[in-house]
C-alpha cells in the first residue's frame, strides 16, 4: 500500500497537520510526492491499462491543482513536466462564486496559454504520437460528448469547442447539467474545459483517447 499526496498538498500552508490526521485515519504513511513523480506514475498507469505500443505516447492528465504531461515511448517516459494548471484553481479564479461567463472563458484560457508557452515547442512536432487523456476532467469530457452525439470514442478540439459553447448557455455551475456530467464534476468542469482547449491548441493534437 502507497498513499501519495498531490498538488493540494503540495501547496497546503498546514500539511503535516493535516497528515497526522489522515495517516492515522488510513493507517499507511502519506508520502507527498512531487509533480515530475507524479506524472511519472500516471505513464506508469498508461502502460499498464492499454496495449503496449514501441510507438510515441503524450499522456496528458488535468488534476484539480496541477496538470501533468508525459512523451514516453513502450514503458518508459522520455520526458515529464508538471503545471500549475488545475481544473479547480482555474474554477476558483475565473468563474468566481461558480458564474459562468464567455469572458470567464476568455480570460482562463488566456492563463492556461500563457502556462503551456514553456512546454509546447518541447511536446509537439513529433510524427506518429499517440494522445491519451487521464483521469477525471477528461474522461467526464468524452462521456458528455459521447451523450451529445459529438464522438464515438475520443475527443477532439472541435468537440470541446462545442462543448464550451453549451456550457456558456448555463448561468452557473449549480445549474450546469449534461447528460453524462455528475454534479460533483460539473463544479470544476469550466476550468477543466479551459484548460483541455488550450492543450488541444498548444500540442497540436488532432485526436484524444
Amino acid at each position: 500500500m502507497r498513499a501519495a499526496g498531490t498538488s493540494t498538498l503540495r501547496r497546503a500552508a498546514d500539511t503535516k497537520a493535516f497528515c497526522r490526521l489522515a495517516e492515522k485515519a488510513l493507517g499507511h504513511p502519506i508520502e507527498i510526492i512531487s509533480g515530475i513523480e507524479e506524472a511519472r506514475l500516471i505513464y506508469k498507469g498508461v502502460t499498464h491499462s492499454l496495449p503496449p505500443t514501441d510507438g510515441l505516447r503524450l499522456v496528458m492528465d488535468i488534476g484539480g491543482g496541477s496538470t501533468e504531461l508525459i512523451l514516453g515511448q513502450g514503458p518508459r517516459p522520455r520526458a515529464l513536466e508538471s503545471l500549475h494548471l488545475g481544473c479547480v484553481r482555474i474554477t476558483e479564479r475565473y468563474f468566481p462564486g461558480g458564474k459562468i461567463s464567455k469572458d470567464g472563458f476568455r480570460r482562463a484560457r488566456l492563463a492556461a496559454q500563457l502556462e503551456l508557452r514553456r512546454v509546447k515547442a518541447f511536446f509537439r512536432g513529433a510524427a506518429n504520437v499517440q494522445a491519451v487523456g487521464t483521469s477525471g476532467t477528461i474522461r467526464a469530457t468524452e462521456a458528455v460528448a459521447r451523450e451529445l452525439g459529438l464522438t464515438d470514442a475520443g475527443l477532439t478540439l472541435a468537440s470541446v469547442e462545442e462543448l464550451i459553447d453549451e456550457v456558456t448557455d448555463f448561468d452557473s455551475v449549480e445549474d450546469l447539467s449534461l447528460r453524462g456530467l455528475s454534479e460533483r464534476r460539473a463544479q470544476v468542469w469550466p476550468g477543466g474545459l479551459s484548460i483541455l482547449a488550450e492543450l488541444f491548441k498548444a500540442l497540436k493534437i488532432d485526436k484524444l483517447e
